[in-house]
């Protein structure tokens, strides 16, 4: 959805949003992101390709995750301490549980506000795989001096 206030805002300000559910981009960081093992469902997750594949799993963290339907269930297998390295924060199983399950059964969302010609992109401020109306507009509103009742207006009740 793009939508377009059309200056008719009370500041002035001209802004632009464009919200969608971004399938293409959800399915090129699934593909990117992790190699199938096995046809029972299990992965080993690559970061985007910043880690190897190990010779052995030995050292390797299991991770079982489950979606929105039953058979919705896979293994995923990380390696923590390389994950720790790589990102240098220590790494949660719980956290990555909950990312992986993002990164296989959701899908992210695309959200881009120009406000008098500055992006404030969702990526920075929001929840990518959670839309949340309200959320989004407080959000933004902070960022840009926009009021939330203007913002608010703008975006779509639901994303499908």
């Amino acid at each position: 959805m793009q939508t377009n206030n059309y200056n008719n805002n009370s500041d002035g300000k001209n802004i632009e949003l464009t919200v969608y559910v971004d399938h293409d981009q959800t399915a090129f960081q699934f593909d990117e992101s992790f190699t199938r093992l096995t046809d029972e469902g299990a992965y080993y997750y690559t970061d985007c390709g910043n880690l190897e594949i190990p010779d052995s799993l030995e050292n390797a963290t299991a991770i079982s995750i489950t979606g929105y339907s039953q058979g919705d269930y896979a293994t995923v297998y990380c390696d923590p301490a390389a994950l720790t390295k790589l990102w240098g924060v220590e790494t949660d199983a719980q956290k990555l549980k909950a990312d992986f399950e993002c990164l296989f059964f959701d899908s992210r969302i695309y959200c881009l506000f120009l406000i008098d010609g500055e992006e404030y992109n969702g990526d920075e401020y929001l929840d990518i795989y959670n839309y949340d109306r309200t959320e989004y507009a407080t959000k933004i509103a902070k960022a840009s001096g926009v009021t939330f009742e203007e913002l608010y207006s703008l975006l779509p009740e639901h994303i499908a």
